[in-house]
């Protein structure tokens, strides 16, 4: 599972030190398909986490703007009624049964969105680091991804050098055997 060091790289590519393994193809082609398709899984998981995290937007976006309009009803209606009795006290008169019914039904209403706010607040907190946690795996897998794609390069390069490094070792020697065989 080692990998090779940068150092190690450069040692066999610039070099006649050859790894051993480089010349298999039963070494390097599982090695080469894993990387690719390892790289194929992480872009999978990591579009897959985007898209997670556009879907809690949208639906915090959603709550957060039906939260406001409900707010925003609550708060003008209470605003109504509390200016209502002002006004009927300031010139003589008392709220009869039915509206002080109305103003307490208002009034509970009132409390129950604050809690509900609060709940909603909490829950968009909790999808904000949600939200945060996924985009930080989509980085990480990023990156994974652009290393895997760093090491590929290199394998492949490796390879090529290797073969490269083949081809001359063979001509050479072909070459060293005629002039042998005319010796």
């Amino acid at each position: 599972d080692k990998q090779p060091s940068d150092e190690e790289i450069q040692q066999y590519t610039s070099s006649n030190i050859t790894p051993p393994w480089i010349f298999s193809s039963e070494y390097m082609t599982p090695l080469l398909v894993a990387y690719d398709s390892r790289t194929k899984d992480l872009e999978t998981k990591s579009r897959a986490y985007e898209d997670q995290v556009k879907m809690y937007k949208a639906e915090l976006e959603i709550l957060q703007k039906e939260r406001d309009e409900l707010s925003e009803d609550l708060q003008e209606e209470l605003q109504n009624k509390l200016n209502q009795p002002a006004q009927g006290v300031m010139m003589g008169s008392t709220l009869s049964a039915s509206e002080k019914e109305q103003l307490r039904y208002l009034q509970d209403r009132n409390a129950i969105l604050e809690e509900t706010n609060k709940a909603v607040d909490a829950e968009r907190e909790a999808l904000q680091q949600e939200v945060e946690r996924l985009q930080n795996t989509s980085t990480s897998m990023h990156n994974q991804v652009r290393e895997k794609d760093m090491d590929t390069q290199k394998f492949r390069s490796i390879l090529q050098n290797a073969r490269e490094k083949i081809r001359n070792i063979t001509t050479n020697r072909d070459h060293w055997k005629k002039q042998a065989a005319l010796a």
